[in-house]
């Protein structure tokens, strides 16, 4: 189990560590931002940054051998 959260951060810090995170091919990751980005970041931004998390850690589970 590693937790990653830290805080204060945002969604487009999420986007910088993706692919860190989809390195270490976990079997599990569950993204929860927003909190940190309202007020800050427009609702487009916001959708953008998770589809960019969710889609580094899907390339990082392509590399698995087994899927």
């Amino acid at each position: 189990l590693h937790n990653h959260a830290q805080a204060g951060t945002s969604s487009g810090d999420g986007v910088y560590v993706a692919a860190h995170l989809a390195a270490q091919q976990p079997d599990l990751v569950i993204v929860a931002f927003g909190m940190n980005d309202a007020g800050y970041v427009d609702a487009a931004e916001f959708g953008a940054n998770v589809r960019a998390i969710v889609a580094a850690v899907r390339r990082g589970a392509k590399d698995r051998s087994w899927s």
